[in-house]
């Protein structure tokens, strides 16, 4: 879908015969993108759930190759029209994750620092949101960026904000481990990353329940994911024995999940077990 749009309006470049006449098109291309963006952050509510998911977890594809095949001046057009979907501040929980997933494929060297707070600000509002999958998107999106942001626009990352004093006892161990990950990340005193990993610790201890969880179809893709990277985590570092049965459960996970995200974590991480 990408590369079709891309090459939607190209101008034609073989020789013409005298007189020849062109008809112009009574849509550009980038009108065209704009339709197509709001039919994948806004499908049908005709749509099952499972194919609304599929289409927006799509949409992020597309844009790859579409930014992979324009130049820089379609590319920044393009930024505008994907800028203004952020504009309006959608409250459906479902464009909310589409657009969390689009901030990860963003051409940043290219965005200026207008809409680059934008996208910042999206994903900062996010983090408070009571959906575990928003927030925890919002967490993953913010960790996927994060090297590629202006430090201006990093000064503003407020840790303490993001690890705020909940009980751990209340906290998943994906949601521990993500913001644990962006504490490291902002390189926080070593202090403070060792309050917030003990804050976690009681949470990483229990791998059976990770392992059952990851199994579920009610988990979130996003909570699955990044449960793979911290069982990884305690197994190479030694804090668990089950280095074993947590490869297994990988294979596992490459076989059952419906999930290509999830399937493609699995494999990546079960390749660093040192048993194969």
């Amino acid at each position: 879908m990408g590369k079709i749009l891309s090459t939607f309006d190209e101008p034609y470049r073989k020789e013409l015969p005298e007189g020849a006449v062109v008809k112009s098109l009574d849509i550009s291309e980038m009108d065209l993108i704009k339709q197509y963006l709001e039919l994948f952050l806004y499908p049908s509510i005709t749509y099952t759930e499972k194919k609304t998911l599929w289409v927006g977890y799509s949409l992020r594809f597309m844009l790859k190759m579409l930014f992979s095949r324009t130049g820089v001046e379609q590319t920044k057009d393009i930024i505008n029209i994907i800028k203004s979907f952020f504009e309006q501040k959608p409250d459906n929980s479902v464009t909310q994750q589409f657009l969390l997933g689009v901030v990860k494929i963003m051409p940043f060297n290219i965005c200026d620092l207008d809409i680059i707070n934008l996208l910042f600000d999206f994903i900062h509002h996010h983090s408070h949101s009571d959906s575990i999958e928003i927030r925890m998107s919002a967490y993953e999106a913010l960790l996927n960026i994060m090297g590629k942001l202006p430090k201006e626009v990093i000064s503003r990352v407020n840790v303490n904000e993001i690890m705020v004093a909940e009980d751990s006892e209340d906290l998943i161990a994906a949601e521990c481990y993500a913001r644990t990950k962006i504490a490291e990340v902002l390189e926080v005193d070593q202090y403070i990353l060792n309050t917030y990993k003990n804050m976690c610790t009681t949470v990483y201890e229990n791998t059976s329940n990770l392992y059952l969880t990851n199994l579920k179809t009610a988990t979130p893709s996003v909570v699955k994911r990044l449960q793979i990277e911290l069982l990884t985590q305690s197994a190479l570092s030694g804090q668990t024995d089950d280095l074993f049965y947590t490869a297994m459960h990988f294979c596992n996970l490459l076989k059952v999940s419906a999930y290509e995200s999830v399937r493609t974590n699995a494999g990546k991480h079960l390749s660093k077990y040192p048993m194969l």
